[in-house]
């Protein structure tokens, strides 16, 4: 039987986040963290987290710190190749930039412009636009401008390319050429990129390409690249969400596809009918399936999902 062990103290609390990328640097004697005084307060970007690893001794070692995070992936912390090196996301005026530690040293070696999401053994970053994803009610920062909110499908904005080392940067992919690749842009509103994941031999990128439909609802789309910028796929649509690279030819993923809320989005009727219309019908359908209910609303005393659409 598997025994299961609590490796870090009170009185605050340590977070890792998502399960994409490994928490263990390459010998496997240091767990990266992010520590918190209360892990059921919603992240604050006026507060410094602390950022630091677990050794073999249960002890949780700092070595820096971070503004922007979010439960379920972090700060993106993670380790670079087989060094003791961890990028992370970090804010410098409202913008989401990365920074790199060095754990031996304890020490901040390095600031770049750009956040990262993945980052390759050999120094290639990847990085998002936060704020956006944030704004859009997805896995964001909180406190981080988004200068492209009056922008449906951003053509200099999506996933930044940048080299650690060098510095040299480009956009491998805009919002814009996913939004127009293999569908209609006009189907959807508010295009973002987000859950970028490395193929096993990182050659390649998987993520998510996600829209707000006319009739008020979401669609995702699994969607991968090489990390050269070439040969963009779209793998599937539907109701799509958390995934991984199997090998370095197939990803599992979990979700729906094919539903006949999708085939209905898909045809011919629903192209034709106004918008307006569409979203009349689903909100009439609703009432005729569930009834009047009555409404409860929970005031809270932070917005966990402060999001607009304008």
């Amino acid at each position: 039987m598997t025994e299961i062990k609590r490796i870090t103290n009170p009185p605050k609390h340590h977070l890792f986040g998502f399960h994409d990328i490994c928490a263990w640097n390459a010998m496997g004697d240091r767990l990266v963290a992010l520590e918190v005084d209360d892990i059921t307060t919603p992240p604050d970007p006026d507060i410094e987290y602390g950022l630091g690893y677990v050794d073999n001794d249960n002890n949780f070692v700092p070595f820096g710190t971070t503004h922007t995070f979010n439960y379920p992936q972090g700060a993106r912390q993670q380790w670079i190749g087989t060094t003791n090196y961890i990028i992370v996301n970090d804010f410098e005026n409202k913008k989401v930039i990365s920074k790199i530690y060095d754990t031996d040293k304890k020490k901040l070696i390095d600031t770049l412009d750009f956040s990262t999401h993945v980052i390759t053994n050999d120094g290639w970053a990847f990085g998002i636009n936060y704020a956006r994803l944030f704004r859009l009610g997805a896995y964001g920062y909180a406190g981080a401008t988004d200068n492209t909110k009056n922008e449906n499908a951003p053509a200099k904005d999506g996933i930044v390319k940048h080299n650690i080392y060098t510095k040299e940067h480009s956009l491998l992919l805009s919002i814009k050429e996913i939004a127009e690749f293999e569908f209609n842009p006009q189907a959807g509103k508010h295009h973002y990129i987000t859950h970028l994941v490395l193929s096993p031999n990182q050659k390649r990128i998987a993520f998510l390409h996600r829209c707000k439909l006319s009739d008020g609802g979401e669609t995702t789309r699994l969607c991968t690249i090489r990390i050269n910028g070439e040969e963009l796929r779209c793998l599937g649509t539907g109701f799509l969400s958390h995934f991984d690279w199997l090998d370095d030819s197939h990803i599992m993923i979990w979700g729906r596809t094919g539903s006949n809320v999708e085939k209905l989005r898909s045809s011919l009727v629903y192209r034709i009918i106004p918008t307006n219309v569409l979203h009349v019908g689903k909100n009439l359908i609703k009432k005729i399936i569930f009834g009047k209910r009555g409404k409860s609303v929970v005031q809270l005393p932070y917005h966990w999902n402060n999001w607009q659409i304008e």
